[in-house]
């Protein structure tokens, strides 16, 4: 019955076994720096907007002063912010 007596198929699962554990905690581990490094950057946003806000408080009490009102002010800073991280984003890509 058989084309080849005496021959063992061998499926390699004493090795392969530890193998795919590996990659799987290579996974693991390369979501987990992912989601640290988009900490990272939400926290870096979020610190330099509040310094850019910071920085521009008497600019943005004039504004006010002549009537500007909230959604005029935050579309400024959104606007600029955008427009950086866009100019950001493109040198980041080229390099």
């Amino acid at each position: 019955q058989a084309e080849v007596p005496g021959a063992v198929l061998d499926d390699h699962t004493r090795w392969r076994r530890p193998l795919v554990s590996a990659a799987s905690r290579l996974r693991l581990l390369g979501i987990v720096s992912l989601l640290l490094i988009g900490a990272a950057m939400a926290a870096m946003i979020t610190l330099a907007a509040q310094a850019a806000l910071a920085a521009n408080t008497q600019v943005i009490a004039v504004l006010r002063l002549v009537g500007a009102r909230d959604s005029y002010i935050t579309r400024a800073f959104v606007r600029r912010f955008t427009l950086r991280a866009l100019g950001g984003s493109a040198l980041g890509m080229a390099a």
